[in-house]
Order: C-alpha cells, then sequence, then structure tokens
C-alpha cells in the first residue's frame, strides 16, 4: 500500500516533522528521490539510511514496490 499513500500517514509510526509536512502521496518519482537520498528530500530526517546511488538498483527497488504495493507492474 505505498504508492499512492501520503507520506507520513502510517498510525503508530513516529515520523519526522518533515516527513509529516511533505504533503504528498508517493509516487515512482517521489519514491526515486527518497530512495536515492532521504535527507535531500527532507533535512533533518530521522532515517539513518544513506541511500541507493545507483539509478539501476533504484529503478529495481521501485519497480518491486510498485508491484509489491499495487499488484501492477508498470
Amino acid at each position: 500500500g505505498l504508492f499512492a499513500r501520503k507520506a507520513g500517514a502510517v498510525e503508530g509510526f513516529t515520523y519526522s516533522d518533515g516527513v509529516k509536512a511533505l504533503g504528498y502521496k508517493w509516487d515512482a518519482a517521489k519514491l526515486d528521490a527518497w530512495i536515492k537520498d532521504p535527507k535531500a528530500v527532507v533535512a533533518g530526517t530521522k532515517m539513518s539510511f544513506p541511500g541507493v546511488k545507483d539509478d539501476k538498483d533504484r529503478a529495481d527497488l521501485v519497480a518491486y514496490l510498485k508491484v509489491a504495493s499495487t499488484g501492477v507492474a508498470q
């Protein structure tokens, strides 16, 4: 359920104020940017994940998340 879900909206998870304030729903482009460098998307995020720099690896990960989330490949 990640695709089209509002960022920072899963009940019971403690998000940083920056993530809660994003105000958008996740799509492929936004996920790609986040996975590449979360701190560039949200300064002060609590996430310690350094990001995935390789373009193909990110594209594969976003594609996987889309299928897992929606059941639709493209």
